[in-house]
């Protein structure tokens, strides 16, 4: 079995990278019953690139 979930961004490209790229600030806008988001190996939309999240 396989599950998925997606979601239509109306938005262009350039928008949803930055949003992205900037996820230390906009992952709480965008979680907001998550308690914290850092990254944790590098920063942004980069291969390799970890990040490190609490959700509640």
């Amino acid at each position: 079995m396989k599950i998925e979930n997606s979601i239509h961004i109306a938005a262009p490209p350039e928008r949803e990278y930055a949003f992205f790229g900037n996820m230390a600030v906009n992952y709480l806008k965008w979680h907001p019953d998550h308690l914290m988001f850092k990254w944790i190996k590098g920063k942004g939309l980069s291969e390799g690139n970890k990040a490190y999240l609490i959700a509640d």
